[in-house]
């Protein structure tokens, strides 16, 4: 075997180092003066307009919106990201719902504890209510300090596409979401989905962060919903 060369495919990286420290420290004041030149029209945050069915955010410690994808300007009915600058879920959302979004950031901005696979209500592009699962992350200054919040949200259905290597998980929020007006008990999401009971229970809590009857009553709640809404409006 010729010297230096390695013993398995990939096994390469598994010698990496970091940088000396002084040769660190160059490479991080390097970083510092690169991401201070990126123009804040094409920070990171623009890869999220090419995720199909996921919002990001992020907010000063106000709440005011900073940035926001393709998607959310689009939710909103905004052509250009400057148009939401500025504006916070006061702004945005009915109030009852704002309130309990400011509730969040403000845990957040106070222990600075982010909040993860949440499911809340939101309302998509059509103005009718749907459930989301959110996850929101404190922004901290090269201090330290809280000053912001950066977040996304992922419809269910999106959710959904990403779970199909849960084994079956999928066939059984497809199952809820198509029976939710009768009976639907955890052995028979079991069947579908042909795990054990207790599997479906931990594979749901993994992936929306709550249980399928939790999962059922909320998908029972957005029905009801968007019933109210079509009534209102005919």
């Amino acid at each position: 075997m010729r010297k230096g060369s390695t013993t398995s495919t990939g096994a390469w990286w598994r010698s990496a180092k970091p940088l000396p420290q002084e040769r660190r420290r160059i490479a991080l004041e390097k970083r510092e003066v690169w991401l201070r030149a990126i123009d804040p029209r094409y920070l990171f945050h623009k890869l999220f307009d090419f995720l199909p069915g996921l919002h990001f955010f992020a907010k000063n410690a106000e709440g005011q919106c900073m940035f926001a994808s393709r998607s959310v300007l689009d939710l909103y009915g905004f052509g250009e990201e400057t148009e939401i600058v500025g504006l916070t879920d006061f702004d945005l959302a009915p109030e009852q719902m704002a309130k309990s979004y400011v509730e969040d950031d403000a845990k957040i901005l106070r222990e600075g504890c982010p909040i993860l696979n949440r499911v809340e209500l939101w309302f998509n592009q059509a103005r009718v209510p749907e459930w989301y699962v959110v996850n929101k992350l404190p922004i901290r200054d090269h201090r330290g300090k809280i000053i912001g919040i950066m977040g996304f949200l992922q419809g269910y259905e999106a959710r959904t596409k990403l779970l199909r290597p849960f084994g079956g998980i999928s066939k059984a929020v497809d199952h809820i979401q198509n029976n939710y007006s009768r009976t639907i008990d955890i052995n028979e999401l079991a069947r579908c989905a042909c795990l054990s009971p207790r599997q479906v229970e931990r594979r749901f809590k993994t992936a929306f962060g709550i249980g399928p009857h939790e999962f059922l009553v909320r998908t029972r709640i957005l029905a009801a919903c968007r019933a109210l809404r079509e009534t209102t409006t005919v």
